[in-house]
């Protein structure tokens, strides 16, 4: 299927319109709502998601996908209550059903019940132990915690099972910045910005410390540079596109991808397509993920 082919590689918007049509051709299609309900919560359109995956459920009461993407959505909404209900009663169909207990476990993070939504990331790290999510989501409720060493551990196994998870690299940089390791904070940070040189999160980090740490080991004035430069490019551009100035928007966007970037020129073009077409750029915390 082309929707969904254009799905997996992140084609969000054009993934959106063959749902759609797919959609106007059988309205009852419980799969393609759901697939539609994740492109469009991929791109921040929460309210349209949440239509689509409340129409998966109501077509097929027992989709546990199309439950735990509402939950999920509900829950970035800030309708945590309501999310905790979807989510909580999702767990009858199957509650051995690893994304469930990741998404509640966000759920009740956002509520303040770090020990229960903890108990939740755990469970689903025992039914699917490579759940990549549920191992960076543990090692974030552990550090608001204050547990850094086991977060440490948990943002590691996560970038064991995989080296380009971009939210884990960045969150062990953080760790390991705070508790006074700087120099080996650095290296998740840069592998961060190699996998993925737009990430701003650790655009700004990166350049903030190499800029001015009082180490001249750790100081590196022209990679600071180089990163503050790209992440205010990126800044710059979102705020004109949100203040309706998107022509402005549009060529600060030409200037970033003049940059010497290398993985990241797709995302760079998604984001000026949306500010050609006079919409601004919606992003979403990665952590909670509606699968």
């Amino acid at each position: 299927d082309n929707a969904m082919a254009l799905q997996q590689k992140g084609q969000y918007e054009a993934s959106i319109n063959e749902w759609n049509n797919a959609l106007r051709i059988n309205p009852a299609d419980a799969s393609a709502n759901n697939s539609l309900g994740m492109a469009l919560f991929e791109v921040g359109r929460l309210d349209e998601a949440i239509a689509h995956f409340r129409k998966a459920v109501d077509l097929r009461p027992l989709f546990i996908q199309a439950h735990c993407g509402l939950g999920g959505a509900l829950a970035l909404k800030g309708r945590t209550g309501e999310a905790i209900t979807v989510l909580r009663g999702a767990m009858k169909i199957d509650a051995n059903y690893a994304p469930l207990h990741n998404n509640l476990g966000m759920a009740l993070m956002q509520e303040g019940r770090a020990d229960d939504a903890i108990a939740h990331f755990r469970k689903a790290t025992e039914i699917q132990p490579g759940f990549v999510p549920a191992y960076s989501n543990l090692g974030g409720a552990l550090a608001m915690k204050g547990n850094l060493e086991e977060a440490e551990a948990q943002f590691r196994k996560a970038v064991e099972l995989d080296p380009a998870h971009t939210r884990s690299l960045f969150n062990l940089g953080l760790v390991l910045f705070e508790r006074g390791k700087t120099e080996a904070a650095i290296l998740p940070w840069r592998k961060a910005i190699e996998t993925s040189p737009d990430y701003l999160e650790a655009l700004k980090q990166s350049a903030w410390v190499l800029a001015t740490h009082p180490d001249p080991a750790v100081r590196n004035g022209s990679d600071a540079l180089k990163f503050a430069e790209r992440a205010a490019l990126e800044i710059l551009a979102a705020a004109y596109a949100e203040t309706g100035r998107f022509d402005d928007a549009v060529k600060v966007s030409r200037e970033e991808l003049a940059l010497p970037v290398r993985s990241n020129r797709e995302a760079l073009q998604a984001r000026m397509a949306l500010y050609k077409a006079k919409k601004p750029w919606r992003e979403q915390p990665p952590s909670l993920a509606p699968r």
